[in-house]
């Protein structure tokens, strides 16, 4: 059996904007325009630029591009300020307008664009592809509520395209939500076979076990660590490896042994 080993007692209080932004990273979901940002130092200078632009979004309806630079939204400059402070400018209710101003490489003009504010799906598969002689390439960066359907969806495409094996990339994959890494798991393992314990001071061991919700095919697979691989994404680098499943391949994970519940409090 896979092991997460000691969980010890710990207790955090995330503040409201914590909480808020807990929600949005495990959810897959948030009221924008559908771009993640990146800082980029130049000199002294910090600049806000895209770099990615996600599918089905007001920010690809608009025509932004990867390399973008945000110059400003609505109102306020986006040049030498907080990254944080521009992606809450970008954020709100779904339906709401946002003004940004960006500049492009090779235009001379500012770019102008109007955004509609949706509701953002953040994919926790960016793509997959075919790469090599049919091998399936599954880039998976989070878990969150919506990544096994995304894994499934993926894979069962690469292996109807006629994969012969498939490449899980967890590399700098945190982690997230453990149901999803366990769904995850029941995809390439048989039903009943561990995947996790977690083991407490004052209670009993908990033992989870894979589903009946397997993939139909299953062909070979590979699983890409590295360091930043973390916490749900060595669940399933574990399981996998743990019953002959998966090659994995790359460099020590990250190494963590905790799991966290979340209790919401009043006020």
């Amino acid at each position: 059996e896979t092991s997460l080993g000691n969980m010890e007692e710990t207790l955090e209080v995330l503040a409201p904007k914590e909480n808020e932004e807990f929600n949005r990273s495990v959810g897959g979901r948030y009221g924008g325009v559908g771009m993640l940002l990146e800082e980029q130092k130049k000199g002294a200078g910090t600049s806000i630029v895209v770099a990615r632009v996600f599918p089905n979004t007001p920010a690809e309806e608009g025509g932004v591009q990867e390399g973008d630079r945000l110059v400003r939204v609505d109102t306020m400059p986006a040049t030498d300020v907080k990254i944080d402070l521009v992606s809450d400018a970008l954020r709100g209710v779904p339906g709401t307008r946002v003004n940004v101003v960006f500049a492009r490489a090779g235009v001379n003009e500012p770019v102008k664009l109007q955004f509609k504010r949706a509701v953002v799906h953040v994919p926790a598969v960016p793509y997959a592809t075919m790469v090599g002689d049919r091998i399936g390439y599954i880039p998976l960066q989070t878990f969150n509520e919506n990544t096994a359907e995304e894994v499934e969806e993926a894979a069962s495409k690469l292996v109807a395209d006629g994969a012969r094996g498939i490449v899980l990339d967890l590399r700098d994959n945190g982690g997230g939500i453990v149901d999803q890494a366990l769904a995850v798991s029941s995809l390439f393992l048989k039903e009943g076979q561990s995947i996790v314990s977690v083991r407490s001071r004052n209670a009993q061991d908990e033992v989870a076990r894979a589903t009946s919700d397997q993939l139909i095919a299953q062909p070979p697979l590979d699983v890409l660590t590295d360091g930043g691989t973390a916490s749900a994404s060595e669940i399933v680098a574990g399981a996998l490896q743990d019953h002959d499943r998966a090659l994995v391949v790359g460099t020590t994970r990250f190494g963590k042994g905790l799991v966290q519940s979340l209790f919401p409090l009043d006020g």
